[in-house]
């Protein structure tokens, strides 16, 4: 009648596995009253969380709980963020905490004040240590939701603003017990990139809490020591954390943040007008300074002891033919190394290069298609690729669904 049993060990490890792979249970944001408190010699704490009809098993190891900057103690009422699991030799499910912070708006604004306070104090806000950001960056590095407005706006501004730059994603929670953890590691996995010019932190508003995972110690001390210029754009306008304090740029909005992160294709040609111009300004400068030398010469061979005016203003005609010649070439090799700079940031965003690369466009009836979704079999296609085009109908359409990163 029944299968062979399971063991008491199988039953609970499969209990964990399912608490485990349940994204809600994963991230877990609960507020409660602390009972049953204990904090063992290796650091550990072992509390209930409990309310006015239930109770739950809460566990935060000595990592997560050296940064609690409050004391925590029976009775005390606060949010507590982390994952829920079932520790496999009693069979109990509990809250694997993260992080807490005091429950209530004026704990939570005291124990803000308490972090800013202890970084400031140690300098990790200070301007001094601010990196300037790269004016044309070749890779940005985003540190967001791979869903949501964020990363489409930083996305559409930088297409727009400075299409050259290549945007490195790293898809992390941006709310939760696992978000800071998970930000940190993305800093790390960036710095290791090894040409990442710039890195943006980003998210949408919230409340105090929504945001608390920007306010982890583990993450301001990360970002004060990333080698790569840091900008925050956490919340809105009026939201901030510390992740704004210790970053390199505070922006207040994403998109704003993906226009301090370059400079604009538009700048840059009127910057190349400007060094044209002082070029063309230099060359007649000199060329009138030559004329009026040969002017004065002129008038000086028309007076007495010609042989010997001549004589000593070929030489210092000489001088200053040298002379000119030396500066002319120095300004005009100046400014043909700008101009050859700007040429080629210029020459990378052209489709020419882009199809260079090995790249393909997909047209249907003289307009670019984007998404393979949009064609269907029978279709007929052109691909301008490098050196020419094909045209093909379509007979074997398959759609497969996109490999989540």
């Amino acid at each position: 009648m029944y299968e062979t049993p399971l063991t008491v060990s199988d039953l609970n490890s499969y209990v964990r596995a399912i608490l485990e792979n349940d994204e809600v249970m994963q991230n877990v944001y609960i507020v409660g009253e602390v009972s049953n408190f204990k904090h063992h010699t290796s650091g550990h704490i072992y509390f209930s969380l409990k309310d006015d009809k239930s109770s739950l098993k809460a566990v935060m190891f000595a990592e997560r709980s050296k940064n609690i900057s409050f004391d925590l103690s029976n009775g005390m009422k606060i949010f507590a963020y982390g994952y829920v699991s079932c520790y496999e030799v009693t069979g109990q499910y509990q809250l694997y905490v993260y992080y807490v912070s005091p429950a209530g708006k004026g704990e939570i604004s005291e124990e803000l004040k308490k972090l800013y306070d202890k970084f400031s104090h140690e300098g990790l806000f200070d301007d001094s240590h601010k990196k300037e950001v790269c004016k044309y960056p070749r890779k940005i590095g985003v540190i967001s939701s791979k869903t949501g407005a964020v990363i489409h706006d930083i996305s559409s501004v930088l297409k727009r603003r400075f299409p050259i730059a290549e945007i490195v994603l790293c898809s992390v929670n941006v709310q939760g017990g696992k978000a800071s953890s998970q930000i940190v590691k993305a800093l790390k996995a960036l710095q290791e990139y090894g040409d990442i010019d710039t890195i943006i932190i980003a998210r949408g508003g919230g409340s105090t809490e929504d945001l608390w995972a920007f306010n982890d110690e583990n993450l301001i001390r990360e970002i004060f020591e990333c080698n790569i210029p840091v900008i925050s754009a956490v919340g809105h306008d009026v939201d901030y954390t510390l992740c704004d304090y210790v970053s390199d740029v505070r922006a207040p909005t994403p998109s704003v943040a993906a226009e301090l992160s370059s400079s604009s294709i538009d700048e840059i040609k009127k910057l190349l007008e400007k060094y044209r111009l002082q070029i063309k300004n230099h060359l007649c400068f000199y060329v009138e300074k030559l004329d009026s030398n040969i002017e004065i010469l002129k008038k000086i061979t028309s007076t007495h002891n010609i042989e010997n005016k001549i004589e000593d203003l070929s030489f210092k005609l000489k001088l200053c033919k040298n002379d000119l010649q030396n500066n002319l070439n120095n300004k005009i090799n100046k400014y043909l190394n700008k101009l050859m700079i700007i040429k080629n940031i210029i020459a990378l965003s052209s489709k020419e290069y882009i199809l260079g690369k090995g790249y393909a466009i997909l047209m249907k009836n003289g307009n670019i298609i984007s998404d393979i979704c949009n064609l269907k079999t029978g279709d007929v296609v052109t691909i301008i690729s490098h050196g020419g085009k094909i045209e093909f109908e379509i007979s074997n359409l398959k759609l497969e669904k996109k490999i989540e990163e």
